[in-house]
């Protein structure tokens, strides 16, 4: 008549009505650590939904190819697109579910502060930009799970993964501006709880996965 819990259910249990964002520079492997989640907790027994980062390979082509020229609008809409997003998740864990997030404001932060520091982005344009940011009104995360990984490493996922404007796009120079940009940012949010993962091993990431043990052990770290 009852049917057993998974002996992990009760301990994560608490993990319920989260949300989780996931930062980390251009293949890192946000991705993986995602799918890798929510896989586990749901086959434990709870709900959770991983929610993938949106992109337009076609707008995303057009930005790599003249960052000077669509850097403000690319990262609007990304803006955009990520409190969209971040409604979805709010709402999903309302209900009792739990939350992961690639990426969130705080990585588009990243990425424009990058590029109004690069010049792609003008003084009026990141004025309406950091309004637009600040008149919106979302729940402070649960946590945020930084993977830390050098930027070689990352340039070789890249690589390995195929797309090609990122190829051709995105250089180690580029990489690394964004690397140290996502320090600043990252270690300046002290008011949310932060687990810094360091992401440079393998960890299976070409063959999208990661072990139990390993996911065990990070979801131990958001308790």
């Amino acid at each position: 008549m009852f049917i057993n819990r998974h002996p992990m259910y009760e301990k994560l249990r608490s993990l319920k009505g989260g949300i989780y964002i996931i930062e980390g520079i251009i293949g890192v492997g946000k991705t993986t650590l995602g799918i890798s989640l929510e896989k586990y907790l749901n086959d434990i027994g709870l709900k959770c939904k991983f929610y993938k980062e949106y992109v337009n390979e076609d707008f995303l082509n057009q930005f790599i190819g003249d960052m000077k020229s669509y850097a403000y609008f690319f990262q609007m809409m990304m803006a955009v697109k990520r409190i969209e997003i971040y409604k979805q998740a709010e709402d999903f864990s309302k209900l009792g579910g739990i939350s992961f997030i690639d990426r969130s404001l705080i990585g588009d932060i990243t990425f424009a502060t990058m590029h109004y520091n690069n010049g792609n982005i003008s003084d009026d344009e990141w004025k309406i930009y950091n309004n637009f940011i600040k008149n919106e009104k979302l729940l402070t995360p649960s946590a945020c799970i930084y993977l830390q990984c050098n930027s070689e490493t990352c340039l070789n996922r890249i690589k390995n993964r195929g797309l090609k404007s990122e190829i051709l796009g995105y250089d180690i120079n580029y990489l690394n501006k964004l690397n140290n940009v996502y320090e600043i940012v990252i270690l300046n949010n002290t008011n949310l709880k932060t687990i810094v993962l360091d992401w440079n091993k393998q960890l299976n990431l070409l063959d999208k996965i990661i072990s139990e043990d390993y996911i065990i052990e990070i979801l131990d770290l958001l308790l």
